[in-house]
């Protein structure tokens, strides 16, 4: 399995912009996640949750730029890059999204909720496959 099976296309915004324009974005494009891209390179990202509780939600926070409030993130992964890898990327780096880059730009968004789907149906698998060996060497 491969990133690219599982990632995310997302639209981006600036570290200069406002939390009112990624607002604004995220009403109109329906995400929920947006890419933080300077100078077409990735400095992270920004979700609906932290920008409604912690900056529109103090009631002042408007014209807060995105900078303020984004998750960094130095670690990425790539379009070919396995599940594994990326899920080990994440645990090493201590974030649940990398940004995906393809030809030195960032195409997409890869987060943890992909790689659980993906690992949630490998977790069946090895134990079925433990309780048809339990029942093998009890049968024999």
């Amino acid at each position: 399995m491969f990133v690219k099976e599982y990632m995310t296309r997302a639209p981006s915004v600036s570290p200069d912009d406002s939390a009112r324009a990624v607002a604004e974005k995220m009403a109109e494009t329906g995400e929920k996640r947006l890419l933080v891209t300077e100078n077409g390179k990735g400095a992270g990202f920004v979700e609906a949750k932290t920008l409604t509780f912690e900056i529109l939600g103090r009631g002042d926070g408007r014209d807060t730029p995105v900078s303020e409030f984004m998750v960094e993130c130095d670690a990425t992964t790539t379009p070919d890059a396995t599940v594994k890898k990326a899920f080990n990327t994440m645990l090493k780096e201590g974030t649940k999204m990398l940004p995906v880059v393809d030809e030195g730009e960032i195409v997409a968004l890869f987060d943890k909720g992909m790689v659980t789907k993906h690992y949630h149906g490998e977790v069946y698998e090895v134990l079925d496959e433990l309780q048809r060996a339990a029942k093998r060497k009890k049968a024999g």
